[in-house]
């Protein structure tokens, strides 16, 4: 999980930022912010990272990006708890999140 039974942040995901692993993590939402920032401190700010919220539902609410932009659109997009956040490479490849990842991706090459 994200975050520890105590509401810090799991100090196993400073070990899982210097692999190469996708990352999973479960309870997270609230500690995007301190998320991105070890990621960044690690060097990984151009790494994908996408966030499903009430995944499997109707109400299904995906945000990808890069560790760079992911709080600004999730935000925007008003993306909360209950969520998962999934960094690595699979965001690229999974079809869902490809599709998701390359309207992002084209949208900023347009602006």
């Amino acid at each position: 999980t994200g975050t520890t039974s105590n509401g810090e942040l799991s100090r196993d995901l400073l070990l899982a930022s210097q692999s190469k692993a996708t990352v999973v993590l479960l309870m997270g939402t609230r500690k995007l912010e301190e998320i991105v920032r070890i990621y960044e401190a690690q060097g990984f700010s151009d790494k994908a990272i996408a966030i499903i919220e009430r995944g499997t539902t109707r109400d299904e609410k995906i945000v990808a990006g890069t560790i760079a932009d992911i709080e600004e659109k999730a935000q925007k997009d008003q993306v909360g708890a209950p969520a998962i956040i999934i960094i690595g490479d699979v965001v690229r490849e999974s079809p869902k999140l490809k599709a998701v990842y390359e309207a992002v991706v084209f949208e900023n090459k347009l602006n």
